[in-house]
């Protein structure tokens, strides 16, 4: 054999072992890097961060507990990208609960949500409003005031894009709510509901007799 004949088969050899490596599945990849995004925040926020199981935190992703807060999340947890939670009073996650991207939850006094919630796109769960009153007859918006009322939101419950949830509601299990609904009143057990403000057009199955 002479040297160009041994300098092919030496480059074959070498692209045939390069072919036969293992594949590395860039979204294996992802995941494990949001796995460690979420795991690091529990050195970050200590004992003000609970959690229990797996989760999945996406790209600027923020969990934000303020002192005297507590964030308390469950198994299979997961976000995609540019989502907040941010506790300055209490916020409990159950579990399964998956947030889509550009959505926000926001407590001051408290917000609990059950197991197997999907929550989409450009959602705000706010238990909270800005102080108002007024001032020789113009209205002034206090930026550090704030008038808070409880949330909760019961499991199996499906929170369509844009829908915002105010203050002191309470959403029953077996819900939909709409897309670009307004909630500002409590929503029964098995309804699905839509508008501004959110109107009730019919039961799930869950919420059917029979």
């Amino acid at each position: 054999m002479t040297s160009a004949d041994s300098t092919t088969a030496a480059l074959h050899a070498g692209q045939t072992a390069h072919r036969e490596l293992p594949r590395v599945d860039a979204t294996l990849l992802y995941n494990l890097w949001r796995w460690s995004r979420f795991r690091a925040y529990r050195t970050l926020l200590g004992r003000r961060f609970e959690h229990s199981g797996r989760g999945l935190l996406g790209r600027r992703s923020r969990l934000q507990v303020r002192p005297g807060g507590s964030l308390r999340i469950g198994d299979r947890f997961v976000t995609g990208d540019d989502v907040l939670i941010g506790a300055t009073g209490r916020i409990q996650l159950g579990t399964n609960v998956f947030i889509n991207s550009f959505s926000r939850i926001v407590a001051h006094d408290s917000i609990v949500i059950g197991d197997n919630v999907v929550i989409a796109s450009d959602v705000s769960v706010l238990d909270h409003d800005h102080l108002t009153h007024t001032l020789d007859g113009h209205l002034v918006v206090e930026n550090a005031k704030f008038v808070s009322k409880p949330i909760r939101i019961g499991s199996n419950v499906w929170l369509g894009d844009k829908v915002t949830v105010l203050k002191g509601v309470t959403i029953g299990d077996n819900v939909i709510v709409g897309a670009n609904a307004v909630v500002t009143s409590d929503v029964e057990p098995g309804t699905i509901v839509a508008g501004e403000p959110e109107l009730a057009e019919r039961r799930t199955s869950a919420g059917r007799a029979g």
